[in-house]
């Protein structure tokens, strides 16, 4: 019995050793993650929240047949490339016979053109070259697609937009005094 019970406390002192393991660790962070932006520009201004006033494009005492050109550079100032369209829209006061000038104004918007220089002698006929012509019609209070798609533009890219108006040749003379203010809004979309 003393013998087995010496077997036992050796077996007992065999196991109660430890082996010891080496070990390590590495840790790993992940580089940041940061979000891009994407901001369009016209004419190297915001726009957004306040309204940019497109100055460029007016033309004092119009008569029948002038016709007032202006082109709007358009511009991606974030670092995401973007898609863009733009939509049209128009107000008025009515002329001193009561007639509104919407009606008689053709618009005309040609994305990639540019505007001849500003005329002075009459009739005034400024126009845009180049690009591609996506709208001729007149507009109203309803928004319309002038510019319905555009193609990606990357970061730091560019276009222009030129735009004219044309007081038809045949307007009434109840549209004399009358004023029109055309207002575009350009929506870039991430690509």
């Amino acid at each position: 019995m003393g013998m087995l019970l010496a077997v036992g406390f050796v077996g007992t002192l065999g196991g109660a050793t430890t082996l010891a393991y080496w070990n390590d660790t590495a840790t790993v962070q992940g580089g940041t993650a940061t979000a891009g932006s994407l901001d369009v520009k016209v004419d190297g201004q915001q726009g957004n929240p306040t309204t940019y006033t497109w100055m460029a494009l007016q033309m004092t005492e119009m008569a029948p047949g002038e016709i007032v050109a202006a082109s709007l550079p358009i511009s991606n100032a974030g670092t995401t490339p973007f898609t863009f369209t733009v939509s049209g829209t128009a107000t008025g006061v009515a002329g001193s016979g009561g007639a509104s000038m919407l009606p008689q104004v053709t618009v005309k918007v040609r994305v990639g053109g540019t505007a001849s220089a500003k005329a002075t002698a009459y009739p005034r006929k400024e126009t845009c070259s180049g690009g591609t012509e996506t709208f001729s019609a007149v507009l109203d209070g309803t928004a319309k697609p002038v510019v319905p798609t555009g193609a990606v533009m990357v970061p730091g890219g560019s276009t222009s937009m030129c735009v004219t108006l044309e007081l038809a040749a045949g307007a009434p003379n109840t549209v004399q005094g009358a004023s029109m203010t055309p207002t575009f809004v350009v929506t870039a979309t991430q690509s």
